[in-house]
């Protein structure tokens, strides 16, 4: 019997190219070793035998991590069905047979299949090279599951429609969509390689192996055979004789390449997808031989949280009837963690830190990812952090909490239905909407985050009440009536001014133009931006500010939304834009740092939109990160009690010395936190030591007096401003667009950085400064 190939000389049996293939550490590695004579006789097959399977392949995931999970979900289902044929003692039962166990879901089949979760084996393993050598990443997933014998490699590994449906027969299993585990190769750099090679438990020691990569001219993905046949060997494999190693190539990620066994980045947004996995999953990074962490394991979101308990304020699950057939009654678990000045006094204690509770609700993860639907453990679609603070009103809560909701109960068909096969969204569908609508009302009303969110505005409230400024807006409002229904209602007041005519928008069904502008005219006659005369368009980006960007595509203006024909696709991730907007052909993005880069960064951004059955219209920008401030925080208050019958928001003033308490700097002139559909549920934050306040108070030398008639006049000019910007947003923009955009309080905040500039200089001219 053979063994693995160890060191030395020029690899030329089926077992030392297998083996040479595992341990290459690049794309390049992979392609000398395609140039050996062993591949003379190589014949490239199209994957699933599918001649087009561009389409197929690139919609199956938007992620890389998602992506990669998928591999992960497929180890766990190999070690599931090599149980499963241990106890029925035949690895090709017949799924109709009577006599067969039958398990309601995966749970129930965990408890009976994984009783010795020891013997159990799945790996992610990491090599190439560390970022500060070369920004090139490779990983390997290794089980020690059921394998496949050479008779099944090609209908399994190399299909793409065919493991799915074997997989329906056995609903314990979870890959149930069968092309998962192809949506990672669009993220493996640009030869697209993968390599897989493995080994039934019921043939041990018979190795089948192959290699996927993308052929452009042919415009499809495909897998090599030698002779028209899978290679194979017998023998050992890292002194193993069954189960699968699945390698991937200069893989991207959104999360940065630095260690994967550390506890953050990678590990973390692994864990939104991977929540309550079967088996704790196995991390190993070989590019850092001198970490103090190389190995590592996670058991998932729900085990990290159980293993960090002592954060949590309340854990608990309710209950919401969705009236409807599929989703019927259903449990919500919701999971809240402590505020910070608790976590403080844990500091102090020195039984935690800051870092352990961010680790759950904290940076992108946490602002991408609060609302998690799962089956079977993994995270098939989740909604953002402005979902749970805008739509269901709890801006304090709400930052600190994570919501799941667990579907392993859907039905195959309801489950296309409700959930995208790429795993990250809900569908714009019926089920998709009266589920997002459930979820709303259910966290809207929920009694405990309802409660908790009125004590923490308590907790934030000032100690000191300004009656003044309370009786000046008041005073405001009694005097316009129609202000006041303003407030009241959102309904602006005067005759309907006649709207201007526009040249009608008539874009072509499918986009062919996508161009970059270097100078905007509103009329529509851009001057656009020429890379080849002027080099690839670069732009500074400070780490916690934004920079807007401007195309033409002559697109549809919901071609790129969730359910338009194309889609935004950006490399290295989405997570490098803030937001994005197509109207009548003017395409904005909004580009801004994710939480891993630092200043003295740089990225290439890719930005394919995508079009049915062409190739996709791309553009590049070159991105420096620079130098700025910390990004402020979220924080609260709480309104005071307010007579006459008017609905008044409730309104603090923030001065320097509080700045860190509420997430200001100088630059910041207000913050709103909105817990209800009123204006009575406002709180209003006013920076009384911002910038230009500061200025305006030294160009006009005002004694303590002047400067008291100035401030009255700027916190309530800010407010007042900010309630009707608030209420103007909210009533012109669809919700569902208005969050992928911002939320209406962060487009207050930076309307009024800019309006906060020349604010004084209008409600406190220089002709009413004299006596001050």
């Amino acid at each position: 019997m053979q063994t693995d190939l160890s060191s030395g000389g020029t690899p030329e049996s089926s077992q030392e190219i297998a083996v040479s293939l595992k341990n290459a550490e690049s794309p390049e590695d992979v392609a000398t070793l395609l140039d050996l004579e062993f591949f003379e006789d190589a014949e490239w097959k199209a994957l699933g035998q599918k001649e087009n399977n561009y389409g197929i392949v690139e919609n199956q995931a938007g992620a890389p991590i998602p992506a990669l999970v998928e591999l992960i979900v497929n180890s766990y289902d190999a070690i599931l069905m090599k149980n499963f044929h241990e106890m029925v003692g035949d690895v090709d039962p017949d799924p109709e047979d009577d006599s067969l166990p039958s398990f309601e879901g995966q749970y129930e089949a965990r408890d009976t299949l994984l009783s010795n979760p020891e013997e159990e084996y799945v790996e992610i393993r990491a090599d190439g090279f560390k970022p500060s050598e070369r920004d090139l990443v490779n990983f390997t997933l290794i089980d020690n599951g059921c394998g496949q014998p050479p008779e099944r490699f090609e209908r399994t590994f190399l299909g793409l429609l065919d493991p799915g449906k074997f997989k329906q027969n056995y609903p314990f299993l979870q890959g149930q969509y069968g092309m998962g585990s192809s949506g990672v190769l669009q993220f493996c750099g640009d030869k697209s390689y993968k390599f897989i090679c493995s080994a039934a438990n019921s043939n041990p020691s018979e190795w089948s192996w192959s290699l996927v990569r993308q052929n452009r001219q042919k415009g499809r993905y495909e897998y090599v055979t030698i002779d028209g046949e899978i290679p194979q060997f017998s023998g050992s494999l890292e002194d193993r004789t069954h189960g699968t190693f699945v390698k991937v190539y200069d893989y991207e990620l959104t999360t940065g390449k630095t260690v994967i066994t550390g506890d953050e980045r990678f590990q973390k947004r692994l864990e939104r997808y991977l929540v309550d996995p079967p088996l704790p999953l196995k991390l190993k990074d070989e590019r850092y031989p001198k970490a103090k962490v190389t190995e590592n394991t996670t058991p998932g979101l729900l085990g990290r949280i159980e293993d960090h308990d002592y954060l949590i304020d309340e854990r608990y699950t309710t209950q919401y009837n969705f009236d409807h057939d599929q989703l019927g009654v259903r449990d919500i678990e919701i999971i809240s963690f402590k505020k910070d000045d608790e976590i403080d006094e844990l500091v102090e204690e020195g039984t935690a830190t800051r870092r352990n509770k961010n680790r759950f609700v904290g940076g992108d993860d946490h602002r991408e990812m609060a609302i998690l639907y799962s089956v079977n453990g993994q995270t098939h679609g989740n909604e953002g952090l402005s979902f749970l603070t805008n739509r269901c009103k709890k801006p304090r809560v709400g930052e600190d909490t994570i919501v799941l909701v667990d579907f392993s109960d859907i039905a195959g068909t309801d489950m296309v239905d409700l959930f995208q096969p790429t795993r990250d969204r809900i569908k714009q569908s019926g089920i998709g909407k009266t589920l997002r609508e459930g979820i709303e009302d259910a966290l809207k009303n929920d009694e405990w985050l309802t409660e908790e969110e009125s004590r923490r505005r308590r907790d934030r409230a000032s100690d000191e009440s300004d009656e003044i400024l309370d009786e000046s807006i008041q005073s405001v409002l009694e005097e316009d009536p129609e202000l006041q229904r303003f407030f009241e209602s959102g309904k602006k007041a005067g005759s309907e001014e006649r709207k201007e005519e526009t040249r009608p928008y008539n874009p072509p069904t499918t986009p062919d133009t996508f161009r970059l502008i270097k100078t905007y005219d509103p009329d529509g006659n851009h001057e656009f931006y020429d890379e080849d005369e002027e080099g690839r368009y670069s732009i500074e980006v400070p780490i916690n500010r934004s920079r807007n960007v401007r195309f033409y595509l002559n697109a549809p203006n919901g071609y790129i939304d969730t359910d338009g024909d194309g889609d935004l696709r950006v490399k290295p991730g989405k997570d490098y834009l803030k937001w994005s907007n197509l109207n009548n052909g003017l395409f904005t993005v909004s580009i801004h740092a994710p939480d891993y880069v630092e200043p003295e960064d740089s990225a290439t951004l890719v930005l394919n939109v995508t079009r049915p059955g062409e190739d996709a219209l791309t553009q590049r920008i070159n991105v420096e990160y620079t130098e700025k401030e910390e990004k402020r925080s979220r924080s609260g208050g709480e309104g005071k009690d307010r007579g006459g019958g008017i609905s008044l928001p409730n309104i603090e003033k923030v001065e320097e010395e509080n700045w860190d308490r509420y997430g200001f700097d100088e630059h910041d002139i207000v913050d709103v936190l909105v817990a209800g559909d009123t204006v009575s549920d406002m709180d209003i934050y006013v920076n009384i030591d911002a910038a230009p306040v500061r200025r305006f108070y030294d160009r006009y030398n005002l004694r303590q007096s002047g400067k008291a008639f100035v401030e009255e006049r700027y916190v309530l000019a800010v407010s007042l401003y900010s309630v009707g910007m608030y209420i103007e947003y909210k009533e012109s923009y669809d919700e569902e667009e208005l969050l992928e955009f911002a939320s209406p309080e962060d487009l207050v905040a930076s309307s009024m950085k800019g309006l906060g500039q020349v604010l004084l200089h209008m409600v406190a001219p220089k002709q009413l400064l004299s006596e001050f």
